[in-house]
């Protein structure tokens, strides 16, 4: 019979971490995927991770808005922190788009797709 210490801890690690969703869209545009939604803490770490343009001048700011959007989803930073942090670099990698621009689905990394993107 396990230990009650090794069943907390298995339980622990089996927590699945709750999104947390932003107040309204941050509107990016990705190369080569064109114009996307964020809405979430969990898709703006997935938009930084797939199709953020790689540059010294803005690392700063991705950094930290990665750091702040992860605290987020383990309960470390409220979604409005998350929501700036994201902006801000976002900005700083001059990529945000107008938010009446029309948006695709959310940003969906290029290995999960099937076949094209989406109408």
């Amino acid at each position: 019979m396990p230990s009650a210490a090794f069943v907390r801890a298995t339980r622990a690690e089996e927590e699945v971490l709750q999104d947390v969703l932003f107040s309204h869209p941050v509107i990016l545009n990705l190369w080569p995927r064109g114009i996307c939604k964020v809405d979430s803490a969990y898709e703006a770490i997935e938009a930084m991770q797939d199709g953020w343009p790689d540059h010294s001048s803005h690392r700063r700011a991705y950094h930290r808005a990665l750091r702040t959007c992860r605290d987020t989803l383990d309960g470390l930073q409220s979604g409005s922190n998350c929501r700036r942090a994201f902006v801000k670099a976002a900005r700083v990698a001059r990529i945000t788009a107008p938010q009446r621009a029309k948006a695709s689905p959310p940003c969906i990394r290029s290995h999960d797709l099937r076949g094209d993107l989406p109408d």
